[in-house]
């Protein structure tokens, strides 16, 4: 999880452009997640909101927004340098441009496997019920829409780095980082 005074500019950009995507105010947003997918590691189909979700004074995750913060190369081999000496050192002393094989997320009832593009964000709604649909409003309970069951692919060179944002039907609570206006 990323704190606000580690990189303000960064997590104000990330919530004022999910809020624009969802139509939904950062405060109904979770904290920005930051996730690192080493050789290997994949998250299994699921999807991320549960009925049992509904439960919780914030009612469920109606939204994802998935940011990927480094790119994926076709090829059987993770990129880690261009050469290039002007290059600034990344997270753990690697290169900004560390590259990755695999990692893609696929959408299986579509049958869609999207490559991670740095900067690029993959937005989806996780219910049936969804902001502007006739009879929606933020009280209700929301249905799981099974048809966007997802997976994080197995990395398969390098390292893949993202990060999460899950957005609610209501207010999800004071603390909430990319907030300030300062």
């Amino acid at each position: 999880w990323l704190r606000e005074e580690q990189c303000p500019l960064p997590l104000k950009t990330v919530a004022s452009r999910t809020s624009r995507l969802s139509g939904m105010p950062p405060s109904n947003m979770e904290n920005l997640q930051v996730v690192r997918y080493e050789v290997g590691e994949e998250f299994q189909m699921h999807t991320d909101h549960l009925d049992s979700f509904n439960d919780f004074d914030v009612g469920g995750r109606l939204a994802t927004c998935l940011v990927y913060l480094n790119d994926a190369t076709v090829g059987d081999h993770a990129e880690f340098s261009s050469g290039n000496d002007d290059e600034k050192d990344g997270p753990d002393g690697l290169r900004e441009n560390m590259k990755f094989t695999g990692g893609e997320t696929f959408f299986h009832e579509f049958d869609v496997a999207v490559p991670p593009k740095k900067g690029s964000a993959l937005f989806f709604w996780n219910t049936r019920e969804r902001p502007g649909s006739t009879g929606y409003n933020s009280a209700m309970f929301l249905n799981v829409d099974r048809k966007l069951r997802h997976a994080g692919l197995p990395v398969l060179s390098g390292e893949k780095w993202v990060a999460n944002r899950w957005i609610h039907p209501v207010d999800f609570g004071a603390g909430v980082r990319g907030l300030n206006q300062g």
